[in-house]
Order: structure tokens, then C-alpha cells, then sequence
């Protein structure tokens, strides 16, 4: 996190170092769940029809990875989403909305919605929020706040938490959104 005591942080820079491991297809499917409870955790009144849908969408699958792979087809290819920033909320209405009638949102909804979905069917999961930073200048990466994102990281015993679309095609979309605000004028 870049803290400034001034009115804004432009400016100032530091260094990043990463490691990303890549666990193979083969090791997150044969993972066997070391269950979190907090990570499962989900509302009392959750609507019905949501359990239902999560249940719809990774029947067949005999692991929580094939079942990940499912929820990201859902969304990503299946489900007729449409990436728009123009939501309805943040409660379980505006998440029924999302995902059972309009199918449009952003990554928050994207995001939010699979790590709830992934949990009904027993897979650990979180929200991670970060930038997606795909802009070098010179030997730098630029990085500023049009750049935020949201994805989903599920749990895999023995791999940890693991994204299964950052970079994928979510970042694309939003990518692809901020572009088109900021060809048109509007703030991000």
C-alpha cells in the first residue's frame, strides 16, 4: 500500500518484487480441501435460488477445481455476463439481480458473486483487490487508481489461494471499460 500525508500520492514510487507460482492443472485438482471455516462463511438469508444456481452450474464435477472451472466458465463464457459499471448495490438483492436477471456488473460483482458461489459449493474463497497495472512507461510500470481491480482467489490445499481469472478475461473487460470512459470524458 503507497500512504502519503499529502493531499495525493502522485509521485511517488517504489519497488515491487513478485513471485507467482504456477501450480499445474493436475495439482489443483487433485487438492483435497483443509477447510477454513471463515472462508466458507456466507449471510443466513442468502437467497435460495443462489444455492440452487451454484449447484446448477458445477454439477458433474467431482473437485472443488473442476467445480472452480466451472463457476469461471459461467462467467466468463456460459453465463451471458456483460461488463458494465453501472450496478444495483451491494446487498443480496442487487446480487440475486446480478445473478439470476441482468448479468451486467464490474469486477466487484464478478468477483463477489463467484467467491459466494464457490463457497455454497464448499470451496474456500476470498475477494483480493489490487490493480491490474499493465501500463510500462519506459522500465517502469505505471500504476494509478483507474487502474483498481477485484478478482476472485479460491482455495486449494497445499497451493494456497489462487485466481483463476486475473489477467483473464475480467481484467480485459475492465481494461476495455476504463478505455472507453476515458475516450468519452468521464471520471473513473
Amino acid at each position: 500500500m503507497v500512504f502519503s500525508t499529502r493531499e495525493e500520492a502522485a509521485g511517488l514510487e517504489y519497488q515491487v518484487a513478485t513471485s507467482e507460482p504456477a501450480p499445474t492443472a493436475e495439482l489443483l485438482d487433485s487438492a483435497r480441501p483443509d477447510t477454513d471455516e471463515r472462508f466458507l462463511a456466507l449471510p443466513d438469508n442468502l437467497p435460495p435460488d443462489i444455492r440452487d444456481l451454484a449447484f446448477k452450474v458445477t454439477a458433474g464435477t467431482a473437485t472443488d477445481y473442476q467445480a472452480a472451472v466451472k463457476l469461471q466458465q459461467f462467467f466468463t463464457k456460459d453465463g451471458g455476463f456483460t461488463y458494465n459499471l453501472r450496478t444495483r448495490g451491494q446487498s443480496n438483492s442487487a446480487l440475486r439481480d446480478f445473478l439470476m436477471r441482468d448479468r451486467m456488473g464490474y469486477c466487484e460483482q464478478f468477483a463477489a458473486s463467484m467467491a459466494v458461489l464457490a463457497r455454497l459449493v464448499g470451496i474456500p474463497s476470498r475477494v483480493a483487490i489490487g490493480y491490474t497495472g499493465d501500463r510500462k512507461v519506459g522500465d517502469r510500470w505505471q500504476v494509478g487508481t483507474g487502474d483498481s481491480h477485484s478478482w476472485p482467489e479460491l482455495y486449494f490445499e497445499g497451493v494456497g489461494c489462487r485466481s483463476l481469472s486475473r489477467g483473464s478475461w475480467w481484467s480485459r473487460a475492465a481494461r476495455n471499460a476504463r478505455s472507453d470512459r476515458v475516450r468519452r470524458g468521464l471520471s473513473i
